[in-house]
């Protein structure tokens, strides 16, 4: 009868399995840690409700993708674009109703209007300047430089008032001079407006 070398065989058991406990304890510890990173590491969280994903970068960014794969900007960058085009809106509001309103004295009370004319003029050239140094978002390149062309447009009219003030004639050539002006002023809000409908404002 051969003699068996092991007379206990079954002692090998016990540490084996706690050999095989240890190594899964440590794949799948591996495992959660790299879900982890791999959630985190980017900087996004991500959402899924209705058919559309909405993705925040932890930097500040949003954007939403429906279905389709259409990307709808909405992001501080655009947002801050948009409230600076309003914002220039404003202050040539506020230009063109002083040059508007000088001139409206002149005609009915014949109180001169050089010096508004002389401040629309100065405040027409720096605003425009404002707009031309405005950064607008990558998707908003073309479009802006129709809004900073207008702009310029306006401050050439606010200088042609002047100058049609000055000319001797019989104040046609102002009038004709402030009625290109408000023109020109309307082509800038309808440029501004078909900039901010671009970034979904």
């Amino acid at each position: 009868m051969a003699s068996n070398p092991d007379p206990k065989p079954g002692r090998w058991i016990l540490p084996l399995v706690i050999v095989g406990m240890i190594g899964f304890t440590y794949l799948f510890v591996n495992s959660l840690e790299g879900s982890a990173v791999n959630g985190q590491g980017n900087g996004a969280d991500t959402t899924v409700a209705g058919g559309r994903t909405t993705t925040t970068e932890r930097g500040g960014n949003q954007g939403t993708s429906g279905g389709d794969g259409t990307t709808v900007p909405n992001n501080s960058t655009n947002s801050e674009y948009v409230d600076s085009l309003r914002a220039a809106q404003a202050d040539l509001d506020d230009i063109a109703g002083d040059l508007n309103q000088a001139n409206t004295d002149w005609e009915e009370d014949g109180v001169s209007p050089s010096d508004a004319f002389n401040a629309a003029a100065d405040a027409s050239a720096d605003w425009a300047a404002t707009v031309s140094e405005i950064t607008p978002p990558d998707d908003a390149v073309d479009t802006h430089g129709e809004v900073v062309e207008s702009a310029d447009a306006v401050a050439v009219a606010a200088a042609e008032v002047l100058e049609g003030y000055q000319a001797p004639d019989d104040g046609t050539l102002r009038r004709e001079a402030v009625e290109a002006f408000n023109d020109a002023v309307a082509a800038f809000d309808r440029a501004v407006d078909a900039t901010e409908g671009g970034q979904g404002a």
